[in-house]
């Protein structure tokens, strides 16, 4: 039996990334595929953030340890 180290990807950006209201949720989209069980998907997103906001937050997206970062925005 292979045992597989649990990788954390962090997300950060606005609505799309938040996936409030109308929103289509990606990220839930990932976590529900087979391939990605090992994954575990952390969104730091806020709808109708500014990027000088998702600065602000980078403290608490270092401190997951993300093997992996994803930038959501909508220019």
């Amino acid at each position: 039996m292979t045992v597989f180290e649990q990788k954390t990807v962090a997300c950060l950006g606005s609505s799309s990334t938040a996936s409030k209201g109308q929103a289509f949720d990606w990220i839930a989209e990932l976590r529900a595929r087979p391939r990605n069980a090992q994954v575990k998907f952390e969104n730091f997103g806020v709808g109708g953030d500014l990027a000088y906001n998702a600065l602000k937050r980078l403290p608490a997206v270092l401190a997951c340890r993300p093997a992996r970062s994803s930038f959501g925005s909508r220019a």
